[in-house]
């Protein structure tokens, strides 16, 4: 089943917590330091994606997402348009994936994974979810990115329990990681939903 997603943050990312968690001591990266780690230093940052400890998608809309895995989840219907699709992200998988908010990273603390996920409620009932976890056999994967948005939509999303946007990611299993991409390359992906309807109809206007 399909689930919202609901980032404050600019960003969502995707990982397995042991995988991360195992990094982080190899590296002696304590829990709130984790993002500004990456963030400054370069060589740590694309070590972590050459061994697939995690994929991060940022600089997108602060909006809901509809995020859905392949062979987990229904894929998106004829009322949503495809916007990109990007492939070849290294991502390593022990039991679990996790999708989250970015910002539950900084600080990162691990209370917050500890369950299958963390969501809150609407004053209307509906939830949110801040991450949450699927089962996936343990192994080393591609994850591939494709991007939607609901026919109709003008490109500035909504906040809460109505996603105008989402994402599908899919898993190919490999034996090992021969090369690796760079999600943070912004000449090569652009992730933001939003902001590619927007600037087409800026230019079409």
């Amino acid at each position: 089943m399909e689930k919202i997603l609901d980032t404050s943050n600019y960003g969502i990312c995707l990982f397995s917590l042991p995988v991360l968690q195992d990094f982080m001591k190899q590296k002696g990266i304590s829990e709130n330091k984790l993002i500004s780690k990456l963030q400054r230093n370069r060589k740590l940052f694309i070590e972590s994606q050459k061994a697939g400890i995690w994929v991060p998608i940022v600089g997108i809309d602060s909006v809901a997402y509809d995020v859905r895995l392949e062979g987990q989840d229904e894929h998106f219907g004829e009322e949503w348009d495809e916007k990109f699709s990007y492939g070849g992200f290294n991502l390593e998988i022990q039991d679990t994936i996790c999708m989250a908010d970015i910002g539950l990273l900084h600080p990162f603390e691990a209370v917050d994974f500890s369950g299958d996920e963390k969501h809150y409620e609407t004053r209307e009932g509906h939830t949110i979810y801040q991450q949450f976890q699927r089962k996936v056999p343990s192994g080393k994967y591609l994850l591939s990115i494709t991007g939607y948005a609901r026919k109709g939509s003008k490109g500035y999303g909504e906040r809460g329990y109505k996603a105008e946007f989402g994402y599908w990611f899919s898993l190919k299993k490999v034996e090992t990681f021969e090369k690796y991409q760079n999600p943070r390359e912004d000449e090569l992906f652009d992730f933001n939903i939003g902001a590619r309807i927007r600037f087409k109809e800026a230019v079409i206007c």
